[in-house]
């Protein structure tokens, strides 16, 4: 097994943090009390990708919470 391309891991992140947007938005009651767990879960998730040494994935997921961010804002 090969180890993904700086793309394909981009994506991989990008995805990995939509995808999560999506179940959460189609599965949750949408009050307060959730949206606020779905972000902390994100900032963790990019805080995790940090502390660990891993920048380019913080960047990554970074990219994918800014489009989750532009969503919500489209939405409203």
């Amino acid at each position: 097994c090969s180890e993904p391309h700086k793309g394909e891991r981009k994506e991989i992140q990008i995805m990995q943090i939509m995808n999560h947007y999506y179940f959460f938005r189609k599965n949750m009651p949408k009050t307060v009390v959730t949206w606020f767990s779905f972000f902390w879960s994100e900032i963790g998730r990019l805080l995790y990708e940090l502390l660990r040494g891993k920048p380019k994935l913080f960047w990554f997921r970074w990219t994918g919470f800014a489009k989750i961010i532009k969503n919500i804002m489209l939405i409203r």
